[in-house]
């Protein structure tokens, strides 16, 4: 079958290897160096390794084991002492918070990973390695007389955004990669292309639980931060060039070279975005979609230069904007993933057992809150029809716990046949003592069960004693001597308020008012003698009774005060009683939902963490079951096949295995199918553009990437519905196209996308809580400011910027380049 669109890959000879462009790859953080190596061994596979340059960037110990030798390695490296005692206060992008990673590197801290790079002791030194690799691979080819001079040099920074190390230093590896280029264009003429391939972190898991509770959410905060810091790099924001990155290293090293690297214009052709989905990190098989769709991209812009590949760049000439979006899949033989799904079962297992002892928990803690809470309103209960000491209690609140039911009851119980009038408080806590040694019911082991029945009782015995208190005699006495004699009083005393407390109207009027009655009728008494007592016999006797009337009414209200003021003083003690049992009650209440709210936290993390384990167990069982669709797709297996070792042993490629019926041909082409229709959502269609973006039909071309037996029997044709050329044909803007490969363990589709809105890049509210000072997520507080590592470059009404930041703050004095 002919295939119009298409160049075939040179054969393996001396003269047509060395054909792509020779590509410095700058790989940076864990991330970026996995993608170097996916790019380095496409290279290698594809036999044009010896035009790759790979330099590897990264901090902390043990990050470049397994690396070739031929990898150049940059360490980056600052003694922990040095960190602490001086240069974390002469950092203005450090905070107290950050701390050294030590032998781990960066550990997600952006600023930590550009200190990594501009510290006094090896910032000369990075500069000198790095150019000196590029000088030595470009003129690797310029000395040899076999070989024609390199028309140009790509130069790639290879970085996952989410980082720590490679996402802190890409902006100051960015300055120097442009003063260090254009210092080699002028001495070595390669015409440099400075390119940029950035995988963004995406989540839905915010909560990474555990020890790192940010272990998620830093990671998309960070690509944000990058993103942002790219934006002023290139222009793509309203900002003032030069820039200005500043190294402060040279000011405690006088030998540097530079105390700034200055950028005068956008310094990148382009920079690449790729979706990197945080939650599928685990799946193996995902990372290895991202590094081959890096690789097929870096591979493919090798050869955009060239005759034969003219157009398969998805001309990129004709996009105006720096920043592409690069989608891509690769289609290769089955790989196992039992490992994978035992491994999520055992984390779902483990996550459910968890949250059953949780739940465990927090049955215990409610049940033991709930008799808390009813002791702590026995005040309120005993005064109303709320709490009803009967056969049926039930409220109109619902139902009460039984055991508080019981203590309601029995206190109630004995304190009705408590006299208050002449109660004592030893006494009723007498009583209490022998209620709590007669007590034949449990109270939750959680809360202090006398403590709690000690609150019920002293309410209600103080409720008895209120309850006497409200009826006393005292103010119906003195109400009725009020009434009957409220002109003598207001005579006797202009200022005499009957509205007022009885206890004031007796004190400041009633008393005064009788014992003067008192004492004028003795004195009238005394006056008469006892002739007048035995000749005015009838004023006598008036005045004798008079006088007794005013003694009796004097000692009964005085009596009835006297008692009122018993029954006042032993409220009072009980009250005082009552409210220390209160407060301890309430302190057992805050401790216990202290303990319920941490518990309940932690069963919401462990409700995730399930959720996510359940998750990628369906995910690995799909799989497994169904080879799914990705940027990594391994074809099924036919139905039926019975796979041998022996079928392995020379390496066979798609079309071989196919032929044999190792492959299902049918399945191959329906993943292939699958992949082109989705052009909304699909992996070669979706768009890192969520809000407000879309794109029908996707813009650009799909570009493929196989062996020509495999194009016909998957590509080309289909043994059922439409092939899968004719379908990208009429789902995506421009022809496919494709390009014939030598090695037959893969098809590989790439699809580049220009004009992006990095506005709408995934986790919105993210960049809108940072620019409306709410800086967290979902209750939890998150420090986005702790994400940007070069707040000096961002534009003056960026929220973290030096300017916005600081007010009327004075910038470092970083001087001139002194070159």
């Amino acid at each position: 079958m002919t295939e119009t669109n298409a160049v075939t890959m040179p054969e393996d000879n001396a003269e047509t290897t060395l054909t792509a462009t020779p590509s410095v790859l700058i790989c940076a953080g864990e991330g970026g160096i996995e993608m170097g190596r996916s790019v380095c061994s496409l290279a290698q596979r594809e036999e044009v390794a010896e035009r790759i340059q790979m330099i590897a960037i990264d901090s902390g110990s043990g990050k470049f084991e397994g690396l070739d030798d031929d990898i150049e390695t940059v360490s980056l490296r600052t003694p922990d002492r040095r960190f602490h005692d001086h240069d974390e206060a002469q950092r203005h992008y450090l905070k107290p918070n950050h701390t050294s990673g030590g032998a781990s590197g960066s550990i997600r801290q952006r600023p930590l990973g550009r200190y990594h790079f501009d510290n006094p002791e090896r910032i000369g030194s990075h500069h000198d390695q790095i150019r000196r690799t590029i000088v030595e691979f470009v003129e690797r080819f310029q000395d040899d007389p076999e070989i024609d001079g390199p028309e140009g040099v790509n130069v790639f920074q290879l970085v996952g955004a989410g980082g720590g190390t490679g996402s802190g230093i890409m902006p100051l590896v960015t300055g120097l990669l442009d003063n260090v280029l254009a210092e080699l264009e002028e001495d070595l003429h390669p015409g440099f292309e400075h390119w940029a391939a950035c995988s963004l972190a995406t989540t839905s898991d915010f909560d990474g639980g555990g020890e790192a509770p940010d272990i998620h959410w830093r990671y998309p905060a960070n690509t944000l931060a990058l993103l942002d810091e790219l934006r002023a790099i290139t222009g793509y924001d309203d900002v003032e060039y030069p820039i200005r990155i500043p190294l402060l290293a040279s000011k405690d090293r006088s030998n540097n070279r530079r105390s700034a690297y200055v950028i005068d214009d956008n310094p990148f052709s382009g920079v690449f975005l790729l979706r990197f989905n945080q939650d599928e990190v685990d799946d193996r098989s995902y990372r290895e979609g991202i590094g081959r769709t890096t690789a097929r991209l870096v591979l493919e812009w090798m050869r955009k230069d060239q005759d034969q590949f003219a157009g398969l760049e998805n001309e990129v000439e004709a996009l105006t904007h720096t920043f592409f979006e690069v989608r891509g899949a690769s289609f290769e033989v089955p790989t196992d993933r039992i490992e994978n799904l035992l491994a999520a079962k055992r984390k779902y297992r483990n996550a459910q057992e968890a949250l059953s002892d949780l739940e465990a928990d927090l049955d215990e803690l409610s049940a033991a809150i709930e008799q808390l809470d009813v002791a702590l309103q026995a005040s309120t209960l005993v005064r109303g029809s709320s709490m009803i000491p009967g056969d049926e209690d039930v409220t109109s609140d619902g139902e009460r716990p039984e055991v508080v039911q019981t203590a309601f009851k029995r206190a109630t119980q004995v304190a009705s046949n408590i006299t208050p009038q002449t109660a004592r408080l030893d006494g009723i806590k007498e009583e209490l003592g022998e209620l709590q040694d007669r007590r034949t019911y449990s109270f939750h082991d959680r809360i202090g069960g006398d403590q709690v029945q000690r609150a019920v009782f002293l309410a209600a015995v103080l409720e008895e004693t209120n309850s006497v208190l409200r009826t006393h005699r005292f103010d119906a006495l003195l109400n009725e001597f009020v009434e009957h004699n409220e002109a003598a009083l207001a005579e006797f005393d202009a200022s005499f308020d009957p509205t007022a407390d009885p206890k004031d109207q007796f004190i400041q009027t009633v008393k005064p008012m009788l014992e003067t009655t008192i004492q004028q009728v003795s004195k009238d008494i005394d006056d008469l003698g006892l002739t007048g007592r035995l000749t005015d016999r009838e004023v006598y006797t008036s005045k004798k009774q008079k006088l007794e009337q005013s003694r009796s009414r004097l000692r009964e209200l005085h009596g009835a005060l006297d008692e009122r003021d018993h029954l006042v003083q032993l409220g009072d003690a009980i009250k005082e009683e009552y409210d220390s049992t209160i407060a301890t009650l309430e302190s057992q209440r805050t401790s216990l939902a202290a303990t319920k709210a941490e518990i309940e936290s932690k069963r919401k993390t462990t409700a995730q963490r399930a959720t996510a384990a359940q998750d990628s167990v369906d995910d690995y069982k799909e799989m497994i079951q169904n080879a799914p669709l990705g940027r990594f797709v391994t074809f099924p297996v036919a139905p039926g096949a019975e796979i041998q070792a022996e079928h392995f042993e020379d390496d066979p490629g798609i079309a071989s295995l196919i032929r044999d019926g190792i492959l299902d041909r049918e399945a191959a082409v329906s993943r292939l199918q699958e992949t082109l229709y989705d052009h909304e959502n699909g992996t070669l269609g979706a768009s890192l553009e969520t809000r407000g973006k879309s794109r029908s039909p996707s813009q650009g071309r799909p570009v493929v990437f196989c062996t020509e037996g495999t194009h016909d029997l998957v590509w080309a044709d289909a043994s059922a519905g439409t092939p899968p050329k004719s379908i990208a044909t009429d789902e995506f803007a421009k022809q496919p196209e494709t390009v014939f490969c030598e090695d037959d363990h893969s098809i590989g589709v790439l699809a580049v996308y220009g004009g992006l809105s990095l506005d709408n890049f995934d986790h919105g509210y993210l960049r809108d809580s940072l620019f409306q000072g709410r800086a967290t997520l979902w209750g939890k507080s998150i420090d986005l400011e702790d994400c940007y590592a070069y707040p000096e470059i961002l534009p003056q009404d960026h929220p973290v910027s030096m300017r916005s930041r600081i007010e009327n703050a004075t910038l470092p004095q970083w001087g001139e380049d002194n070159v």
